[in-house]
């Protein structure tokens, strides 16, 4: 048995439908980011992020065994 194709790509098929001049919402922030993503977002290594939460420099909190650091944190950091 097989699927009627619908002619359309899968990217087609997930984007969102928008009325004609409706304006799109940006992106919203993260609250938390796993560290991996915290050392991608800073351009640093897993092992400096490793310090910066030892130090105190980034926020952040544990959740079972997961480890959460806060988005604004990362933020302040790179502000600096």
């Amino acid at each position: 048995m097989s699927i009627p194709s619908t002619g359309l790509s899968g990217h087609e098929i997930s984007r969102p439908q928008t009325r004609p001049g409706a304006a799109r919402t940006p992106p919203l922030d993260p609250l938390y980011v796993r560290p991996k993503q915290a050392a991608a977002l800073l351009g640093i290594g897993l092992t400096r992020v490793c310090e910066l939460l030892h130090d105190g420099t980034l926020d952040s909190l544990l959740i079972g065994r997961s480890r959460l650091i806060s988005f604004a944190s990362i933020k302040r950091l790179g502000q600096m």
